[in-house]
């Protein structure tokens, strides 16, 4: 504990601490140092939380009563070392019937900090400041016990051993007194009026929680003004899903959304049901049969309802043009090429199919079908004993030579063409009779 003796008043000079050993009920001046030996029945209040905002006109901080009855703030006041003590000490004492309820909170506010941006330390404030107490950062704030002139600082933010700048560094934070929140760890039961100490230089060695920095005056989320001793356990991290905004300490509870996931009051909202990885919002139905007209290549679901229309035939089944005939199907049912009446055959019609009649109609009798579909089909009467277009007309050859016909005869027609017997001949030239 730091004491302060300035004995420079005139009143009835003695110790007027109670609980005191020497403590005079009558006396107004303290001056004897003995005096420091006295007792302090409860002196466990200490700075709970301590906030600063960045127009600085915006500030709290909140004693705590850890023990289980009341504690009048009588006696207690708060000193105030505006720039590190530099420029000037200001003191604010307690109306006389403040008290710090058992196991809670006094609250402590500049007026704007709560009436004009309604931002404070985690509820309506039990007293307000105003411009009695600087908090700009640099300025400290002592729990003092006694007298203005004669005291014990119990606890204090900051020293006055002189401007810091702009803000002391807390926990390895630099200007922590500035911009942020401070909350008391956990689990102390008495103030410390060593700030070196107190503000340690790590997260580990200090007696404090650091919060922020709080970067804009407006504070939507309440966050920077919710971190209140004691510090509750819950989910620290603002994107999660259970964020809790009065969370000083994390549980490791945190349900954190990622990929397409949102959150959905404080639980996780999946985005993406097929779990294909593209969003529900950003899926795209396309038909995915590339045989049809409305194929989409780009699409991230599958949806064969909109197959409708399919593709015309560009080849047949192979992958081969026509090279007669007519290409039909379409590319789901098939393609393939229709020779019709084009007298090809073959996947491709490309092969002339082979002659069934000759082209005049009817057969050729004895004689042989030559030819095909495409060239043209006819009756080659060369190797039998007939002879016209379908080799249907007998052909008689002469045994003697024509200089014998009239000693020797004619030949004549057997099956009685119309040739007169022993006079006429059949003339292969005229298809006919001739004389001889």
């Amino acid at each position: 504990m730091t004491y302060c003796i300035q004995c420079t008043r005139t009143g009835v000079i003695g110790c007027n601490i109670p609980g005191a050993e020497n403590y005079n009920a009558i006396a107004t001046l303290p001056w004897d140092e003995s005096c420091a030996n006295f007792t302090m029945g409860t002196t466990n209040l200490f700075f709970a939380s301590m906030g600063e905002t960045k127009s600085s006109s915006s500030n709290w901080f909140t004693i705590y009563n850890p023990t289980n009855v009341d504690v009048s703030l009588n006696r207690y006041f708060i000193r105030n070392p505006a720039d590190g003590g530099d420029y000037t000490v200001r003191s604010y004492q307690f109306v006389s019937d403040a008290f710090v309820p058992a196991n809670g909170l006094y609250k402590m506010c500049n007026r704007e900090s709560a009436e004009t941006s309604g931002r404070h330390a985690g509820g309506s404030c039990d007293a307000y400041y105003d411009n009695v107490i600087w908090i700009f950062g640099d300025d400290a704030i002592q729990l003092a016990y006694g007298l203005l002139d004669y005291y014990i600082i119990i606890d204090t933010i900051g020293d006055e051993n002189g401007d810091p700048g702009t803000a002391w560094t807390v926990c390895g934070v630099a200007t922590a007194t500035k911009d942020h929140i401070l909350v008391r760890k956990s689990g102390r039961i008495v103030g410390d009026s060593d700030w070196t100490a107190s503000a340690g230089t790590n997260a580990d060695d200090c007696e404090w929680t650091v919060f922020g920095p709080h970067t804009s005056d407006s504070d939507p989320s309440g966050y920077m003004h919710s971190k209140v001793y004691p510090l509750i356990s819950g989910c620290t991290s603002p994107t999660a899903c259970n964020y809790d905004v009065a969370a000083g300490v994390d549980d490791a509870s945190c349900i954190e959304p990622t990929g397409c996931d949102t959150c959905l009051n404080g639980a996780i909202e999946d985005n993406d049901a097929d779990d294909d990885g593209v969003c529900d919002a950003d899926e795209v139905a396309g038909c995915d049969n590339p045989l049809y007209q409305e194929f989409n290549a780009a699409r991230t679901d599958d949806n064969a309802a909109l197959c409708q229309t399919p593709l015309a035939c560009t080849t047949n089944a192979n992958g081969d043009a026509c090279a007669n005939g007519v290409l039909v199907g379409d590319q789901v049912a098939g393609c393939s090429c229709d020779c019709g009446a084009t007298g090809y055959e073959g996947a491709t019609c490309a092969t002339p199919k082979a002659c069934i009649a000759p082209d005049v109609g009817g057969s050729c009798n004895t004689g042989t079908l030559v030819g095909d579909q495409v060239a043209g089909c006819t009756c080659d009467c060369s190797a039998v004993t007939f002879h016209g277009d379908n080799c249907d007309i007998i052909t008689i050859t002469c045994t003697s030579a024509k200089a014998d016909y009239n000693a020797n005869g004619c030949c004549s027609d057997p099956n009685g063409a119309g040739c007169v017997a022993n006079k006429d001949y059949y003339d292969d030239a005229v298809n006919g009779c001739g004389s001889c």
